[in-house]
């Protein structure tokens, strides 16, 4: 799994400042966590769903939920509000 992120999907997120991390594997369930530029992008659930979600599945049919652990809320450009309504 690691390996897929590294090679076919940091490339991209880093070209645009961000960064997506593997946090955990619990049976087929995986734990990312977006960082960086992708933590405040208005984008990175469209992201998340379309192109990491994707990969992963393809490179590993098995795996069942990819939830993103990243508090959207946080840092210094949020795209959420701590209400949980977009910008």
């Amino acid at each position: 799994m690691q390996a897929v992120i590294d090679r076919e999907i940091l490339p991209s997120v880093r070209s645009h400042g961000g960064v997506i991390r593997l946090l955990d594997v619990h049976g087929n369930t995986v734990f990312l966590q977006m960082g960086d530029g992708c933590q405040s992008c208005s984008s990175a659930s469209t992201i998340l769903k379309q192109g990491v979600e994707v990969t992963i599945r393809n490179s590993a049919p098995e795996v069942g939920d990819i939830l993103d652990t990243t508090g959207h809320a946080a840092g210094r450009n949020p795209y959420y509000t701590a209400a949980g309504n977009q910008h």
